[in-house]
């Protein structure tokens, strides 16, 4: 019998993805249908990051039903502004 679009008896299999200090870490988990974001992080023992949370490069709430195969990030607050980035990288090369 084909286990259908939820994935292997009825289980989900998505990827939580978080950026740290030492570098990124990619955890496949597989949870149950009709699952959430916050049951993936959950899954994944993900930290809590910045509280922002997303599918596919879109930040989404905690309560974002989940499909199989869906690629869940855990989002990082930027130390420094981007813009302010190069600025400082501009005049430090002048």
């Amino acid at each position: 019998m084909d286990p259908g679009p939820e994935g292997k008896g009825g289980a989900l299999r998505v990827t939580v993805a978080w950026a740290g200090p030492q570098g990124g870490c990619e955890v496949p988990v597989e949870v149950p249908a009709g699952a959430c974001l916050r049951d993936a992080l959950a899954a994944a023992r993900a930290p809590a990051g910045s509280g922002h949370f997303g599918v596919f490069n879109r930040e989404r709430p905690l309560e974002w039903p989940l499909r199989d195969g869906d690629r869940v990030e855990v989002y990082r607050a930027l130390k420094v502004d981007p813009k302010e980035a190069r600025r400082l990288r501009a005049k430090a090369r002048v």
